[in-house]
This record gives C-alpha cells, sequence and structure tokens, in this order.
C-alpha cells in the first residue's frame, strides 16, 4: 500500500469556503490533488529541460544579442508576408 501524507496550510476564509462547496461534490483531498497534477501538467510535463553551463549560456546569449544577417533578415520579411492559415 502507498504511503499516505499528511498536507496542512493556511487558507483564507473565502477560499475555505470555496473549498467546502466543491467538497460537497468530492473530497477535499481529491480536490487538491487534482490541482497539483493539473498545475503540474501546465508547468512541468511534456517540457524538456536543457541544463546548461554557465559558459554554455552565455554562448547561448551572445547568440541572441548579435546582429542578424543579411539572409535572416529578408527570411523574416518574407515571414511576415505570408498568408495565415484560415
Amino acid at each position: 500500500m502507498t504511503k499516505m501524507n499528511t498536507l496542512t496550510i493556511r487558507i483564507s476564509d473565502f477560499d475555505l469556503k470555496l473549498l467546502n462547496l466543491l467538497a460537497e461534490q468530492q473530497t477535499k483531498t481529491n480536490i487538491v490533488l487534482s490541482a497539483i497534477r493539473q498545475r503540474f501538467e501546465e508547468s512541468l510535463a511534456d517540457k524538456n529541460i536543457i541544463r546548461l553551463s554557465e559558459n554554455d549560456f552565455n554562448e547561448v546569449l551572445k547568440v541572441f544579442e548579435s546582429e542578424m544577417s543579411s539572409e535572416e533578415i529578408i527570411g523574416r520579411k518574407n515571414l511576415a508576408k505570408a498568408k495565415m492559415w484560415d
């Protein structure tokens, strides 16, 4: 059996009323777990995190801070003229 932990939070009277209204349909535990999982999916799931050393990060910054080449400028102008999908 999975070990279950206890979570203690501080909550305003207003938010407690909202929680109690939601708890008429499901348990407070399920409400909190659902919110945690939704937030995780929105924030972290399916995102590839790339960790760079400070030197590598600075090299990437140099690329973004450098002037665009004439080919890049022409490419961006052409892209701006392209018709958007309907």
